[in-house]
């Protein structure tokens, strides 16, 4: 069985931020564009930027955009590898580098899975070192038990002084559904074990955004991340799903109730 992932939105405050880039020896302040408000995935299925279901557009075709819009770039191309980490790659001879840290960069690196510091490429290759945000790798398929989606039938029964019985039936509801992750490692459960290199790849994390009711992608296959290869969910109880594992309390174990949007 292959491992799921769990991936939750990026939400931006401004509609444009300052991206501090040098190909070769040219320099230039690029533009990152988005939508305040609107969610934004770290997914790269390259899903154009729309309000469908709140916002569907691939942050790494954003910031290929943005580096694109470089005078000196040659053809960009912005990936995941496939450890997820964030890739730029330039089809120019020059060497590329994003300065993160330069006081006119305005975007946040970490959303890439960079520090907000310069970085030293020697080459057309950029990688970043870290997982970005708004994505929880459980490092597990999805266990037992799983109801799968499921349309739970709403009404109700009445029953007469007599015995006789009267069936309501008012329709169905949207799919809902009952999953679990066992034996996750505590690194990818809470943010005092996260690692170095995924500070934000915690189940802490994906629950402070589902907690706010926002959506979240379930990827039954971590590494099949294309436009129809998820199921959109919103999570319906607020209570944290996260718990020591039931068979052993060296490990953890999440037991999720969503509904789909």
């Amino acid at each position: 069985m292959p491992n799921a992932l769990i991936a939750h939105p990026i939400v931006f405050s401004a509609s444009s931020y300052v991206l501090r880039v040098t190909i070769g020896t040219t320099t230039e302040n690029l533009t990152f564009s988005v939508t305040p408000g609107r969610y934004y995935w770290l997914v790269g299925d390259n899903q154009a930027d729309a309000s469908t279901n709140g916002g569907v557009g691939d942050l790494l075709r954003n910031l290929q955009t943005c580096i694109a819009s470089h005078s000196d770039v040659g053809t960009i191309t912005v990936s995941l590898t496939s450890g997820f980490r964030v890739q730029v790659v330039t089809s120019s001879i020059a060497t590329i580098n994003i300065l993160w840290g330069n006081a006119a960069t305005t975007l946040d690196a970490t959303i890439f899975g960079w520090p907000q510091t310069d970085t030293a490429g020697t080459g057309a290759t950029l990688t970043a070192p870290n997982l970005g945000r708004g994505l929880w790798r459980a490092g597990k398929p999805i266990s037992e038990p799983d109801t799968r989606r499921r349309r739970v039938h709403l009404g109700g029964i009445s029953e007469s002084l007599s015995g006789l019985h009267r069936v309501s039936n008012f329709g169905t509801s949207v799919r809902q559904r009952e999953l679990a992750f066992r034996l996750l490692q505590r690194s990818v459960a809470l943010d005092e074990y996260a690692t170095t290199t995924e500070p934000y790849g915690t189940w802490e994390q994906a629950w402070e955004s589902m907690r706010l009711g926002r959506p979240a992608r379930i990827y039954a296959d971590e590494t099949s991340r294309t436009s129809s290869s998820y199921s959109l969910v919103r999570t319906r109880s607020v209570s944290d799903p996260l718990a020591r594992d039931p068979s052993t309390p060296l490990r953890w174990g999440v037991d999720l109730q969503v509904a789909d949007l």
